[in-house]
């Protein structure tokens, strides 16, 4: 028995970001969704980058430091 964590960047935007994080066991989910919201400011930066790991974290900052 393997537990598999799925992580969707949902609403990604320049402005913020909301993690949505899921597990599962054998195609069952367990417990429920868990979903974080990360706005693009230093505290959101910080915040984030200790949360996410690799691809995720290249993916939220190419599109945050993209704002004008």
């Amino acid at each position: 028995m393997q537990i598999e964590t799925k992580i969707t960047l949902d609403m990604l935007t320049a402005d913020s970001v909301s993690v949505l994080t899921q597990r599962f066991v054998d195609g069952e989910q367990l417990g429920q969704n868990h979903r974080r919201v990360f706005i693009n400011d230093d505290d959101g930066i910080a915040k984030i980058t200790a949360y996410l790991q690799e691809p995720y974290i290249t993916a939220v900052m190419d599109v945050w430091r993209n704002k004008k």
